[in-house]
């Protein structure tokens, strides 16, 4: 073609056609400028379905984590109120006039003794946040995401402190012998217990114990609205998300 061309340029010239030469030329650099055009077109056309591509994997990853952390946090939040409803049903023997300690101490025994683990598996904000990964995702979204991964990451600090603190007071009430074991085997073991002075010691155990469930229970009460407030977050990213799949 390019043959074709310079043939037909050298016979114009040598016929002294300038005229109809320069039009000629002058096509020649259109056809050339836009073919350069065509193919720049097609490139950036490439370029972009790839990043759409690489764009809907992260859209339907995200939706993915945000489903996993709504089933993680409701299935969480079923346990934090099935220990603050133990704690209530044992809160409501105080009602009994001239309860005593040894009564108090058998209702105590009922309640939840664990301290929830909180910990979400999802991962993919994080990632894209480490990697730039967000910057593809439109701006009104990204802002979303970022301030749902920071309410989730305060949620979570947060609970890792109750869960610490709740732990201290756990482990030193333990080490006065306040186990709830120990304190069931000592029942017909009078002599061991006098020589442990566990009669003197269950008061305060009694109410580092009170002091333990307390604390715990109001945390849990917190943390119970922190993740409510997070799953509205994740079905609002949600239907977001689902609005800008296959856009």
């Amino acid at each position: 073609m390019i043959k074709f061309f310079r043939k037909i340029r050298q016979k114009m010239l040598t016929e002294n056609k300038f005229a109809k030469y320069l039009t000629y030329a002058i096509g020649e650099i259109v056809l050339v400028v836009i073919g350069i055009l065509i193919a720049l077109w097609i490139n950036n056309w490439n370029e972009n379905r790839k990043l759409d591509e690489i764009r809907q994997s992260y859209y339907s990853k995200l939706m993915e984590d945000l489903e996993a952390d709504k089933t993680y946090a409701k299935n969480q939040i079923l346990k934090m109120e099935s220990s603050i409803s133990n704690f209530e049903n044992y809160a409501l023997i105080y009602k009994k006039p001239n309860l005593n300690l040894t009564e108090a101490f058998e209702a105590m025994k009922k309640n939840d003794w664990q301290v929830i683990i909180l910990e979400f598996k999802s991962s993919t904000i994080k990632s894209l946040l480490n990697v730039g990964g967000l910057n593809l995702i439109d701006q009104t979204l990204r802002n979303n995401l970022e301030s749902y991964n920071s309410s989730k990451n305060l949620t979570l600090n947060n609970f890792d402190r109750l869960g610490n603190s709740a732990r201290n007071i756990l482990e030193n009430v333990t080490m006065q012998g306040g186990i709830a074991e120990l304190m069931i085997r000592l029942e017909n073991q009078q002599e061991l217990k006098k020589t442990l002075e566990m009669e003197n010691k269950i008061p305060d155990i009694f109410i580092k114990t009170e002091a333990y469930f307390a604390f715990k229970i109001g945390g849990y009460k917190g943390t119970i609205e922190r993740l409510n407030n997070l799953i509205i977050d994740a079905e609002y990213n949600i239907e977001l998300i689902k609005k800008r799949l296959n856009k």
